[in-house]
């Protein structure tokens, strides 16, 4: 798969941003509107979104860091991490989910597109796409590995679409007690899969962590690949 940046007018008028596209081998198709980590929309990332898009989806990723930089992307070294964090901790999550939003209206107009959108998101991803899932439209929602989900289970109940969350238990952005916290959560509402990886850390699915976990990184990809098949196709 090629991509290509292409730049999305922000819903408060403050601006553009870049995002990135890839397209499936078979047009139109249903999308995913990826929302990445703190490294940024960087080549592994852009890796990830290719490799969703062969699997037959329009896959759009805008840079949601934006408004804290130009064209930010780090690498994985250890100096990368400190950045990371720190634009974490910097990043508006409501401007973010806004751009996400942005970036939806933007996805509906392409004439690759047909059909429904799913959010996707990795680390602070993943919190802004169970942010995505109770704050706008889309058709489903998936996070693998959300910071600090546990400050955000208020928003839980107004989550209509299908959610499916991946998460370890050894996960040290989830605060001490929170994960039983968690599950009891997610295992109540009918609109959600959570799936508990035990034993395992942050970052298992991403070939760029330090914790990739192969074996967990499999499953939780046929699991989502499995929940989106079911939900938005193709």
């Amino acid at each position: 798969m090629k991509g290509r940046f292409v730049q999305v007018r922000a819903s408060d008028g403050s601006g553009a941003f870049r995002a990135y596209v890839t397209l499936p081998p078979k047009t139109p198709a249903p999308a995913l509107v990826m929302q990445h980590t703190m490294f940024g929309v960087n080549p592994l990332f852009r890796s990830f979104c290719d490799e969703y898009a062969a699997e037959g989806y329009v896959v759009v990723a805008p840079d949601l860091f934006w408004r804290l930089g130009k064209d930010i992307e780090l690498d994985y070294r250890e100096e990368s991490y400190e950045i990371g964090h720190g634009l974490m901790r910097k990043i508006d999550k409501a401007k973010a989910v806004e751009d996400v939003a942005a970036t939806m209206r933007f996805m509906r107009a392409l004439p690759e597109l047909r059909g429904p959108i799913a959010a996707i998101g990795y680390c602070m991803g993943g919190t802004l796409a169970y942010l995505t899932a109770a704050r706008t439209d889309v058709d489903m929602a998936i996070s693998y590995y959300a910071i600090d989900m546990e400050d955000h289970l208020d928003e839980l109940s107004r989550i209509k679409a299908p959610l499916v969350v991946h998460l370890g238990d050894k996960d040290p952005y989830v605060k001490p007690g929170a994960f039983e916290l968690i599950g009891r959560a997610l295992n109540a509402r009918p609109n959600v899969a959570f799936y508990p990886y035990p034993g395992i850390g942050h970052g298992f699915a991403s070939r760029g962590s330090k914790n990739h976990n192969p074996a967990a990184a499999k499953l939780a990809w046929d699991r989502t690949m499995a929940a989106l098949r079911t939900t938005i196709g193709p």
